[in-house]
């Protein structure tokens, strides 16, 4: 049963699916290692587009969007004549070689050019080994519907029928959740601790105005402590640190490997609406403000849990901020969004996969 699980460097969120995914399989003694499925082209390629969507992302995030929007209405892109899989057919060989020779049983994809790659090689090759799709967004990704591999995991019963109405077989597609750490099903009842805790993450690149939005944090919610995460994006932390290093009431921090522990402390989540972000708050009982940041798919994550009265959205600073005040100081309020989160079904989405991919 020894597994391959392919993902990209394009932010952090696939590479944390797949991470979460070889976690469980480790702990169940199956030998699993995890890839940059495009390192397989050339590792420069994948270093220039992986660098190329951290700039877009933080300094024209509307490009990301608009391209995104443009694939979704030009799906040509992703079908198996597509002058992507031409260019990159020569490499596919060396990946099926590659499971071939290290006797991979099962391959996992956490990104639609990973599945690309995959439905490229089964589609050419006698490929014994399993195959799958993992979704790392609420919605179905440019290109999906294209793709050649046994199953498909998606995050709830919605993407599961939309899946089918666009014409995969039902047999072949499994609602488990998005896959998260197993620490984030924990919760140390942190909270109620008479501080009002408010913790503000934009992902691993850490974009977006986060110093504004501290800034009317201190105005609005006086009373509020504040802990601001900046991911990877080191320019930024130090240019925060600096900011608000006077300030008690503000903590900023880098790239961190505990964020479940903060999340157990925080009353409230300020963020992007990323895909493995929000799986991580709504298994954590984190009510969520959402600032809209890159568009694209988190578009779609972030219709699905405002209309599910799972957290709130705002296009400006100022009315995030209040909101945040009026959140903190509404019991009501508050605790309605909290009883929304707690009657979503959560999946233990590693261990479906690991059990469905094991049949």
């Amino acid at each position: 049963m020894k597994t391959l699980i392919l993902s990209c460097n394009f932010g952090g969120g696939h590479n944390s699916c797949g991470n979460a995914i070889k976690e469980y399989y480790e702990s169940q003694n199956v030998e699993c290692e995890m890839l940059d499925a495009l390192s397989f082209i050339n590792d420069l390629v994948s270093d220039l587009l992986s660098k190329g969507h951290i700039t877009i992302c933080n300094h024209a995030p509307f490009i990301f969007d608009k391209g995104y929007k443009l694939a979704e209405n030009n799906q040509k892109f992703f079908k198996e004549d597509s002058l992507f899989l031409k260019l990159i057919s020569k490499k596919c060989e060396d990946l099926y070689y590659y499971i071939i020779d290290n006797y991979y049983s099962q391959v996992i994809c956490t990104h639609v050019f990973a599945g690309m790659m995959m439905t490229k090689i089964k589609n050419e090759y006698d490929l014994k080994c399993k195959t799958c799709f993992v979704f790392t967004d609420y919605t179905c990704h440019p290109g999906t519907k294209y793709l050649n591999v046994d199953y498909f995991f998606v995050p709830c019963n919605y993407i599961n029928e939309e899946l089918q109405y666009l014409g995969v077989d039902k047999n072949k597609i499994i609602t488990s959740g998005i896959p998260i750490k197993e620490k984030f099903y924990q919760n140390y009842n942190l909270r109620d601790d008479g501080i009002k805790n408010i913790l503000i993450s934009t992902g691993s690149l850490g974009g977006g105005p986060l110093k504004k939005i501290v800034m009317a944090l201190l105005n609005d919610v006086k009373d509020g402590y504040i802990k601001v995460v900046c991911g990877k994006n080191d320019k930024l932390k130090k240019k925060l640190q600096k900011e608000f290093e006077d300030n008690p009431r503000v903590e900023v921090l880098g790239f961190i490997s505990d964020i479940d522990k903060l999340m157990d402390e925080a009353d409230v989540f300020i963020s992007k609406p990323g895909g493995i972000s929000t799986t991580e708050a709504v298994n954590k009982i984190l009510p969520m403000l959402f600032i809209n940041i890159i568009g694209a798919c988190e578009d779609y994550n972030k219709q699905y849990f405002v209309d599910l009265g799972c957290a709130k959205t705002f296009d400006d600073v100022e009315h995030l901020s209040k909101e945040c005040y009026n959140l903190l100081n509404n019991p009501d309020q508050y605790n309605e969004i909290t009883a929304n989160l707690k009657v979503l079904k959560k999946y233990n989405s590693a261990k479906i996969i690991f059990e469905t991919m094991a049949n």
